[in-house]
């Protein structure tokens, strides 16, 4: 069962299921037909993360995944990290030289970017000024299986 780690930038627009698609260094870890997790910043410490309000099924993820409890934990409100499990459903490669404007456009779109100059800015921070030169893995799901949080921000 892959992990999808995604900067906490992406956390309304996954929960809000706007975004469906990633991209990651090309790679075979990825497979049509996978469950996934959907994770804020996998490797971060759960309490930095920005909190949102829990789902039924988020409030029984966190009791079974022994979390640790917060006081805030009574109002269904947590860290969200566990963001919920979906299924991919389309993984293959791209090459973004190779992809005509059209094609290109498209993909910044469904991964997420408002236009190609924000993709491209994201790229070069994320990976450096060659990555259009890289191989990449696009992958796709549609919808979620289980979601433990709903989207906007929490003020305590």
């Amino acid at each position: 069962m892959p992990a999808l780690s995604f900067h906490h930038g992406w956390l309304d627009q996954l929960l809000l299921s706007e975004k469906q698609q990633t991209t990651r260094p090309q790679n075979t870890r990825f497979h049509v037909g996978d469950t996934a997790h959907i994770y804020i910043e996998q490797r971060r410490r759960i309490i930095d993360k920005p909190l949102r309000r829990l789902t039924y099924a988020g409030i029984d993820m966190v009791y079974a995944r022994h979390y640790p409890f917060i006081p805030d934990f009574h109002k269904a409100i947590y860290h969200a990290h566990f963001l919920g499990i979906v299924v991919l459903t389309e993984v293959f490669d791209i090459h973004p030289t190779e992809m005509s404007l059209p094609e290109f456009k498209a993909w910044v779109l469904a991964d997420g970017f408002t236009d190609t100059l924000a993709a491209g800015d994201w790229f070069v921070e994320q990976y450096d000024e060659d990555w259009q030169e890289r191989w990449w893995t696009v992958v796709r799901w549609d919808g979620w299986q289980e979601q433990y949080f709903q989207p906007g921000e929490v003020i305590v």
